[in-house]
């Protein structure tokens, strides 16, 4: 749901949902709830979902089954807002957040306010309950440090919305303005065609701090090299793309007063690896960016098994990525061990952990995660602890082989009890067991 269209879902609620109030608060999925509002006209069921592919808010005559033990989240909202009135609907700024206004009582009996906040940012999406004192309560889902250094959202501490991207709000906007900025876009796009430089970069909708737009916003941009892995980002107001040049990855500043709107242009990337098909002159790397999480950008390259990942910071100052300057949080980094197949399930993150398709022989097939370090250093000492566990491995494959195997197996699966299995017991000596437990 984009701005414009909840901007006509949150008139409509204010025009029903105002003077109503709340009868039950039901949490039928972990990130959706169903609340009970009685008004003159009926008890509606105002539905608000923080799914990162359907966040959405509007009435709803569906009924959905409730788990037998509510939720925390659920349990405390009923404490907070049963009975509470509704003041208010609203849109903030024209962007994907709505706020639902409670008039609640408190523990000493005294009107206080409480505010439902109801934010639509794709993976970063959320429902978060504050008090008059712009404390949060709680969330839906809580945002700890280790998952975003952008914003944090945990009970207790204050709420802060997420970053503004300086858009004009229609509703709020006069004619002069409206005018300006349409006869300005549409003059750069005119431009842009007529000149022959026109490149559509798509928006991306994972990039850090959920401000992305739109998964399907372009933006006219003067570059040939954008291939189709390019991504369009935007950091502390500036708006950026990235793609892949030869054996490079490319990082360009938009700016409206440079010729093709191409400013800055950085080499954040430097010394991939080329692919070996190529049999042109110049080198050209295999490199697929895949997206933009907390400010840094992942992307894949040809592995043994699969796609091996990386990540690189790419909202760091040009000079951070010159050599002389390099340190590891700008160096583009692997995540060892870590090799997957994208045909049938691409690399995503998830509160802080990381889901892939693991294409190792021993997880072929799996679904496979691992908690997502939240700096490169933490990386590299996570990729040292790794090749640690296959030199253990190995020294113990090469005395006890069997063990060897049992222990790679358990190191990829999780699966201790492959030694007490009827099909394979018979092949581990008393020697293989002891040296299994001690792994």
């Amino acid at each position: 749901m984009d701005g414009l269209m909840l901007g006509f879902v949150a008139r409509e609620l204010k025009s029903m949902l105002p003077g109503g109030r709340v009868d039950r608060v039901l949490q039928p999925e972990k990130d959706e709830l169903h609340v009970l509002i009685r008004t003159r006209e009926g008890t509606r069921r105002l539905l608000l979902c923080a799914a990162a592919n359907s966040a959405r808010a509007h009435i709803t005559q569906e009924v959905k089954p409730n788990p037998d033990e509510p939720p925390m989240f659920c349990m405390l909202l009923r404490k907070l807002l049963g009975g509470s009135r509704v003041e208010d609907v609203r849109q903030v700024d024209g962007d994907r957040i709505l706020e639902i206004v409670f008039s609640c009582t408190d523990e000493l009996g005294d009107r206080t306010e409480r505010v439902l906040c109801c934010e639509m940012m794709g993976r970063h999406s959320n429902l978060i309950l504050r008090g008059a004192d712009g404390r949060i309560a709680d969330a839906i889902r809580h945002v700890g440090a280790d998952v975003s250094r952008v914003r944090e959202v945990r009970p207790g501490i204050a709420y802060q919305p997420p970053p503004s991207q300086g858009k004009l709000d229609p509703a709020q906007a006069d004619v002069p303005a409206l005018r300006e900025l349409l006869l300005r876009g549409a003059s750069r796009l005119d431009k842009a065609l007529a000149d022959g430089s026109w490149n559509s970069v798509t928006g991306n909708a994972n990039n850090a701090g959920g401000s992305a737009n739109d998964i399907n916003e372009r933006i006219a941009v003067g570059t040939d090299e954008a291939g189709e892995s390019a991504l369009f980002f935007e950091y502390e107001g500036a708006q950026y793309y990235m793609y892949v040049s030869g054996t490079e990855i490319v990082r360009v500043k938009v700016d409206e007063d440079k010729p093709a709107y191409k400013g800055e242009s950085t080499r954040i990337v430097r010394g991939l690896a080329a692919s070996s098909s190529d049999s042109s002159s110049e080198s050209t790397a295999d490199a697929v960016l895949l997206f933009i999480e907390d400010g840094y950008l992942y992307f894949s390259q040809s592995a043994t098994n699969g796609r091996g990942l990386y990540r690189v910071n790419c909202v760091g100052a040009a000079s951070a990525y010159e050599n002389l300057n390099l340190t590891d949080e700008y160096r583009a980094t692997e995540y060892a061990g870590v090799e997957f197949d994208s045909d049938w399930y691409a690399p995503e993150l998830m509160e802080g952990y990381l889901f892939f398709a693991d294409a190792d022989t021993y997880a072929d097939g799996y679904i496979s995660v691992t908690k997502n370090p939240a700096t490169n250093a933490e990386l590299k000492a996570r990729n040292e602890k790794y090749e640690d566990a296959q030199e253990v491995i190995e020294d113990m494959a090469a005395v006890y082989e069997n063990a060897g195997d049992a222990a790679r197996y358990y190191f990829y699966t999780g699966d201790a009890e492959i030694l007490e299995a009827d099909a394979h017991a018979e092949q581990y000596t008393e020697e293989d067991n002891e040296a299994f437990n001690a792994f």
